[in-house]
């Protein structure tokens, strides 16, 4: 395995792994790293700002079925080629939890509509990043990188 660094966030201690099978209870969230030949689709969350489509998995739902479905409510895409390619563990004073990150290809673009998940979406390259992410750390530059893959 690879060292990423370690990040504190609002008291809340963010790693990450690129390898998802050290994961030792149910992830509680999926997060959508789309990109196309023009970058990465980010959508503008309300409270958050510009970030990729992510969330909760819901009571019955896989991993990969919380990815597809958050990137169409988030993003208003269609993804292809899912792979994890590793998971965070945000720890806290109280809990422990996993989230499993996905690499993905855009498959299709919907018109894009405001709604109560998202109020924009973008496409952005890798160099932009930096400047547009909402939350930005050495830690999401390593997860991004990671997270790139040939079109």
């Amino acid at each position: 395995m690879k060292s990423f660094p370690v990040v504190q966030v609002s008291g809340v201690t963010w790693e990450f792994f690129d390898d998802v099978s050290v994961i030792d209870s149910e992830p509680f969230a999926v997060l959508v790293f789309a990109w196309d030949p023009s970058g990465i689709v980010l959508a503008n969350i309300s409270n958050r700002g510009w970030c990729i489509p992510s969330g909760r998995i819901e009571v019955g739902e896989s991993p990969i079925e919380a990815a597809v479905r958050e990137a169409r409510e988030e993003a208003q895409i269609e993804v292809s080629d899912l792979q994890p390619f590793g998971c965070y563990r945000l720890t806290s004073d109280t809990s422990v939890r996993w989230s499993i990150c996905y690499r993905a290809k855009v498959a299709g673009f919907h018109p894009f509509l405001p709604n109560e998940e998202s109020c924009g979406r973008c496409n952005c390259s890798y160099d932009q990043l930096p400047g547009i992410y909402y939350l930005w750390n050495d830690l999401i530059a390593s997860v991004f990188a990671e997270s790139r893959f040939p079109i």
